[in-house]
């Protein structure tokens, strides 16, 4: 590739040729999982418009986390390869937090999550406040299922009770 006009013959012939994908850093089931997130196997016309739609949406899950794709081109078969480094981001997150004050309205904050992709990107939560005047628990999950269309399955559970009657 010498000049300007070359690299966007290449774009060009990309876009006509279509792409295959490979996927580094995750397991087979994940690899699955990213492979219909990304339309991979719907499409024989893999564009890099329609890739660069779909991996946006993937990293903005907040599931997975990857480093900047990488396109080559092989003169001897005329196609055009891309290379993800897909991570899954740690499993498990702790979280505590609060808010400290000189009045009576102290809080104190506990959450845990833990996430998991097989067939389904699937995430569980829990978390509390313990405060003064405002106690709170909740737990949930979320599932993002494989469909032609983004489609998921949330569910959350909150208990909350608040005590104005104490002399604070």
């Amino acid at each position: 590739l010498g000049t300007n006009d070359d690299f966007k013959s290449l774009c060009t012939k990309a876009r006509s040729l279509g792409i295959s994908v490979i996927i580094d850093g995750v397991n087979d089931n994940q690899k699955a999982f990213l492979m219909h997130q990304l339309g991979y196997e719907q499409r024989k016309d893999y564009s890099m418009e329609y890739f660069q739609g779909k991996y946006l949406r993937v990293i903005a899950s907040g599931v997975f986390e990857g480093a900047f794709p990488k396109v080559t081109y092989n003169p001897a078969n005329g196609r055009f390869q891309l290379h993800l480094t897909m991570n899954t981001k740690p499993s498990m997150k702790l979280s505590f937090g609060g808010s400290i004050s000189s009045s009576s309205l102290n809080q104190a904050y506990v959450g845990f999550a833990y996430s998991h992709i097989n067939r389904a990107a699937s995430v569980y939560y829990a978390g509390g406040l313990l405060g003064t005047y405002y106690n709170a628990v909740s737990f949930g999950g979320r599932h993002d299922l494989y469909t032609n269309f983004p489609f998921f399955l949330q569910y959350s559970y909150s208990w909350e009770q608040f005590d104005f009657s104490e002399n604070h």
